[in-house]
């Protein structure tokens, strides 16, 4: 498995792991993303005026049987 053709997924969904060969996948944290995005939130909700951010949350290479 893996040797003639590498396939990697995206969002590390549970089927990745689930599957034979076990699908490599690059994982972006969903939660740090939310929780970065309600922080923003809450601070804009009470008053607090910024300039636009950018914040790079690194994703994740979860290296399986796929690759």
């Amino acid at each position: 498995p893996g040797r003639d053709i590498g396939v990697i997924g995206f969002d590390n969904i549970p089927e990745a792991d689930m599957s034979s060969p076990k699908l490599t996948t690059v994982s972006s944290s969903v939660r740090s993303i939310g929780m970065q995005a309600a922080i923003l939130l809450h601070k804009r909700m009470e008053g607090f005026k910024s300039e636009p951010q950018n914040i790079i949350l690194p994703p994740k290479l979860i290296i399986r049987e796929s690759c």
